[in-house]
């Protein structure tokens, strides 16, 4: 029998990147759009924001730009790393029930007993659903005695 295990690799830098392209594009779109007459006459954005005090606009998409990029990335940083911590530890937890699952396996077939049979281990039985029946301890049996 082969098992197949899946890793999947984290979202989290794209998201990140794609974070970053909705940013830019805001700031873009909102310091073009007073100027989109000049634009729909053909002109190229560049030389619009140049032309209606444009420079101004255009150091603010640089200076802005690189606020976002000095300060918000060590934000992220620990939210991406967060995000490969936690696909790491849920593709550990799978490949443990993996595991689990084949030691189960192997001990039902290794053991082939009845189902009621002591041999098994109390994993296997709960996995079958058979009853455990567990003997109370000398102080349970002192305090709690059985209801007839």
């Amino acid at each position: 029998m082969v098992y197949n295990i899946e890793f999947k690799e984290s979202n989290s830098r794209f998201l990140a990147l794609l974070f970053f392209l909705i940013i830019y594009l805001g700031l873009f779109i909102i310091l073009i759009y007073p100027n989109y007459s000049c634009i729909i006459n053909g002109n190229s954005p560049t030389k619009c924001m140049i032309s209606n005090n444009g420079w101004f606009n255009l150091a603010i998409i640089v200076f802005i730009s690189l606020i976002l990029q000095l300060n918000i990335l060590p934000i992220l940083k620990p939210i991406i790393k967060n995000f490969d911590v936690q696909d790491n530890y849920l593709n550990q937890i799978r490949i443990n029930q993996e595991l689990n699952n084949i030691k189960l396996a192997k001990e039902i077939r290794d053991k082939k007993k009845k189902p009621n049979s002591n041999v098994y281990s109390e994993s296997v039985k709960m996995h079958l659903g058979i009853e455990i029946k567990k003997e109370k301890s000398w102080w349970q049996k002192l305090f709690c005695p059985e209801k007839s």
